[in-house]
């Protein structure tokens, strides 16, 4: 049996993701990352602009997490907390902190070498996206207790070495990932989303 506190605890990360405002959040920086890969692969050779796109990628995704998080906090501004009040969440320590910044930077540097001096190794590159974003979900899943990031967390690994047998390979690989679990993601948001302003109302409605 769960301990009371992890129980309660549960529930308070169950209310921050229960409108699918994350996933939704989630799915601009994906549409971004998307945009990216794509004019990566069909732009031109010795393109100034694809060069621009290629020196910039981790200035990318810093600048794309700092517009997801932005867009996440405005619209739970807006629409959950006026709803279902607002969650005073504790706040993370320095050291962990530091590991989230570390790994990133981790992360990004491993692809964006791999991204630019080996392009050979890109024919694994969205099977390699597909599994890391999947354990992530899948850890999302039982963190807060929501079934559809154990989904979304399956389809990211079942689309992400689909895309690498079926030989897309390099840049554009990437970009038909990121395209597809957008779409996924925002399904998802979406359809939570519309059952939490299905079940919950606005204060006017409410003191009526």
């Amino acid at each position: 049996m769960k301990d009371p506190i992890d129980r309660a605890m549960q529930r308070v990360q169950q209310y921050w993701y229960r409108d699918g405002l994350f996933e939704i959040g989630a799915a601009v920086i994906f549409a971004v990352l998307g945009l990216y890969f794509y004019l990566t692969a069909t732009l031109p050779e010795g393109s100034g602009l694809k060069s621009l796109l290629e020196s910039s990628f981790v200035l990318l995704i810093v600048g794309g997490s700092f517009l997801g998080g932005w867009m996440l906090r405005f619209l739970k501004q807006r629409i959950t907390y006026p709803r279902t009040g607002y969650v005073s969440y504790r706040k993370r320590t320095g050291k962990y902190q530091w590991i989230m910044i570390i790994l990133t930077m981790i992360v990004s540097g491993i692809t964006a070498a791999m991204l630019i001096n080996t392009p050979g190794s890109l024919d694994m590159m969205p099977a390699a996206t597909g599994v890391i974003l999947g354990i992530i979900l899948i850890f999302f899943s039982f963190r807060g207790g929501a079934i559809r990031f154990l989904t979304l967390g399956l389809l990211s690994i079942l689309v992400g070495l689909g895309l690498s047998m079926a030989g897309f390979g390099n840049y554009l690989g990437l970009a038909y990932y990121y395209f597809i679990i957008c779409i996924f993601l925002l399904l998802s948001g979406g359809i939570a989303l519309f059952n939490y302003l299905r079940t919950t109302e606005p204060p006017s409605a409410e003191t009526d």
